[in-house]
């Protein structure tokens, strides 16, 4: 009878160890959410910063432009400020999201599990943690 309840005892004891809660919140949907979309602001950017290559190219190959190309390299300029501060807000608001979405997954990692299991003799406490 004795083994029998050392047995049980254990059994309990991996059972309460080897199941934590797995629960998760609303806010785990939003981290994710936000990383991805972190990632996706941070393409943007990569894409406006290619177009600003391009551009910046282009301009450098007409050192000093002909009359008629002239507004043309102007607005090849102008198109690469924007698109340069675009990819900087790409980039800085990519990296701000995905942050966030981190943080949000760390705050909802579900509480540790703790469980008092009784053996023969007393009780023992278990607690599970999650990293």
């Amino acid at each position: 009878m004795r083994r029998l309840s050392v047995v049980l005892s254990v059994l309990l004891a991996t059972q309460a160890v080897a199941a934590p809660p797995t629960s998760r919140s609303w806010l785990s949907g939003l981290g994710v959410g936000l990383i991805g979309a972190g990632i996706g602001l941070a393409g943007f950017g990569l894409g406006q910063q290619l177009i600003v290559t391009d551009a910046r190219a282009l301009v450098k190959a007409y050192e000093v432009p002909a009359a008629p190309e002239a507004a043309s390299v102007a607005l090849l300029d102008t198109r690469s400020k924007n698109a340069s501060n675009l990819a900087l807000v790409g980039f800085i608001g990519g990296a701000v999201l995905f942050a966030g979405g981190i943080v949000a997954l760390i705050l909802d990692t579900p509480a540790p599990a703790v469980a008092i299991v009784p053996l023969p003799g007393g009780a023992a406490i278990s607690a599970s943690l999650r990293f």
